[in-house]
């Protein structure tokens, strides 16, 4: 089985700081802390610019196994803010996506949606 993180409530899907501090140590991701303007923790690469790891917290593969590892081990800690991730398990090698409604999400597969022919 493969497991997969989606976020089960509208708000959308946030890693806690909590949650990207371990995330990052797990894939060995050299990063800083810094505060912006408002107070707010960024992480970033060091010496890069305050924005230079979004990209890799927002794509990041949700069946990746230091993601799922996170979830499992900080629980509800994990949640950032309008938050509440969840872990499914679907079958290793299954074609699956990720459906999002206002932040809602949910897994879908072949197996779980109703397909139309045209």
């Amino acid at each position: 089985m493969t497991k997969v993180v989606y976020n089960a409530c509208y708000g959308g899907f946030v890693l806690s700081n909590e949650a990207i501090r371990l995330y990052l140590k797990l894939k060995e991701i050299p990063f800083e802390e810094r505060k912006d303007k408002y107070n707010n923790t960024m992480f970033c690469k060091p010496s890069g610019t305050d924005w230079s790891l979004y990209e890799t917290i927002d794509s990041m593969n949700r069946a990746d196994p230091a993601l799922v590892q996170v979830v499992e081990t900080l629980g509800i800690k994990a949640n950032g803010s309008c938050a509440k991730l969840r872990i499914v398990d679907i079958p290793e090698g299954t074609m699956y996506r990720i459906d999002e409604y206002d932040g809602f999400e949910s897994v879908e597969t072949r197996d779980n949606v109703d397909w139309s022919i045209a």
